[in-house]
């Protein structure tokens, strides 16, 4: 998990956005850090350590500093929509799902997909949860448990009415960072209103994935939840825009 944290600003209220991580990759229980209860801050009452799993927004004076969204596992790129002024941002899901991160396999590494989510205008000044540790994507649980045998998802199952699904299903572990919105003309008028997502790249999938400039189509950004994104597919509209940083397979240097 990168120590790093994502920083930006509302260009048009100022107001500062910073993504707060889990510390771990997923939840612990006790024991290694003197009685932390887990990594995503579900533990009981979800009040020992409110900030982490966090999206949070605050004055440059540092003021007014607010949670504005829960269940976000590493957020490394947070924009705002030219046209609706709302926030979207990226998230990467955890590793190790199967057998990744240890033997992975094309079959182990495929799941769990990182994410383009929107935060929208949340309803009567509720939080919304993204859904780590206990959904990916749009509502695919963790069936996983942690040392102690404790599921992360207990029900099996990611209720709509409590988690928020993400717009976008990306590549898995294709580790989606900075993300843009495109309203300019020199690319073709198809582009118009996509989003482009910077991808770092896989360390852990067999094939691996990301190394990549991507676009997603997301339609009218008012309305992208992940109801209607899952009804249209929006996922379907991903494409490779700009590729060439990796070499696969490894090819040796000619003297």
């Amino acid at each position: 998990m990168s120590r790093r944290r994502y920083l930006t600003a509302d260009p048009v209220t100022q107001k500062l956005a910073v993504a707060i991580g889990a510390p771990c990759n997923v939840p612990w229980t006790a024991g290694s850090l003197g009685g932390v209860a887990d990594c995503a801050n579900q533990g009981e009452g979800g009040t020992a350590f409110p900030l982490l799993s966090t999206v949070a927004t605050l004055n440059p004076d540092g003021s007014e500093f607010a949670v504005a969204a829960r269940g976000v596992r590493n957020s490394v790129g947070i924009t705002y929509h030219p046209d609706t002024g709302e926030m979207w941002f990226t998230d990467n899901s955890r590793d190790q799902w199967g057998s990744s991160g240890s033997t992975p396999t094309p079959d182990t590494s495929r799941y769990p997909p990182d994410e383009l989510n929107r935060l929208g205008n949340p309803a009567s000044g509720a939080i919304p949860d993204f859904g780590f540790p206990e959904c990916y994507g749009r509502e695919l649980p963790d069936t996983a448990t942690d040392g102690q045998g404790n599921p992360f998802n207990p029900s099996g199952v990611c209720d709509q009415e409590q988690y928020i699904g993400s717009v976008a299903e990306l590549p898995s572990h294709s580790a989606a960072l900075g993300l843009r919105f495109y309203n300019e003309t020199a690319f073709p008028a198809r582009y118009h209103g996509s989003c482009f997502i910077a991808e770092h790249g896989s360390w852990n999938r067999d094939p691996p994935s990301g190394y990549v400039l991507s676009t997603v189509d997301v339609g009218d950004p008012a309305t992208a939840t992940a109801v209607t994104s899952k009804d249209r597919n929006t996922d379907a509209t991903y494409e490779e825009f700009l590729t060439g940083f990796r070499l696969y397979p490894k090819r040796e240097c000619a003297n």
